[in-house]
């Protein structure tokens, strides 16, 4: 996490982040293109939405009223490693205790299910698409080498 003007605030360190996010006109050739910068300013820079930035975004956003992030991924969608798992994977725990807090990973009443790649990322395409309809989460997708912070 980099920040500055750290503050506590219900037993949780909130850090100021301001992150530069250069963007490159679309089109066929970038090279002879310059990127402009959008300054975007957030309390929490999360790097990474596989599980772990997923589980901590969502519990922020649902012990806090007013907490803002940037969830940024090389990856076009979120999932972490399951967007690289071969397509026979399956969770080694039941569903049912797997994920967020806020949205159940559910399959089949009263049967034991053990998710698929594809049941997981579904899952987290729809957690993220909760968070950004509060409004306080932006995501960034293929951000590799496209974003700058300052301290």
């Amino acid at each position: 996490m980099f920040g500055v003007d750290g503050e506590v605030s219900n037993d949780v360190y909130v850090f100021r982040t301001w992150c530069f996010v250069f963007v490159w006109p679309k089109g066929n050739n970038t090279a002879n293109t310059s990127p402009t910068a959008e300054l975007l300013e957030t309390d929490y820079l999360v790097v990474g939405a596989g599980a772990s930035g997923m589980v901590f975004v969502d519990e922020l956003l649902h012990r806090t009223e007013d907490t803002t992030f940037v969830l940024i991924d090389r990856l076009s969608q979120p999932g972490g490693h399951w967007n690289h798992a071969y397509s026979f994977v399956r969770l080694h725990q039941p569903s049912y205790f797997y994920g967020v807090n806020s949205e159940l990973l559910e399959g089949e009443k009263g049967k034991i299910d053990y998710a698929s790649k594809h049941e997981i990322l579904t899952y987290y395409e729809k957690v993220l698409r909760k968070m950004l309809d509060t409004g306080r989460v932006v995501f960034l997708s293929q951000t590799r080498d496209m974003v700058r912070f300052n301290r």
